[in-house]
């Protein structure tokens, strides 16, 4: 099952840096301190993560909403 989470208050999705942070601090919260989190790039507009937290994890980011989707 996906998780979801909303933020409002980005005015543009080139503003990548304080996403990539927002994004690996909810990251974390959620899979642990440990977790290690790799930045891949941008596709079909939307920012591209992994993280290694007993398994990969595929973190796509926009400018309101994270989506993290395990996968197996």
């Amino acid at each position: 099952m996906p998780y979801t989470w909303k933020r409002t208050g980005w005015k543009s999705m080139d503003d990548s840096i304080p996403l990539d942070k927002i994004a690996k601090e909810r990251i974390r919260a959620h899979f642990g301190s440990s977790s290690r989190v790799v930045h891949l790039g941008w596709k079909n507009g939307k920012c591209c993560h992994y993280i290694k937290a007993g398994g990969y994890v595929h973190v796509s980011t926009s400018h309101i909403e994270y989506t993290l989707k395990e996968e197996r």
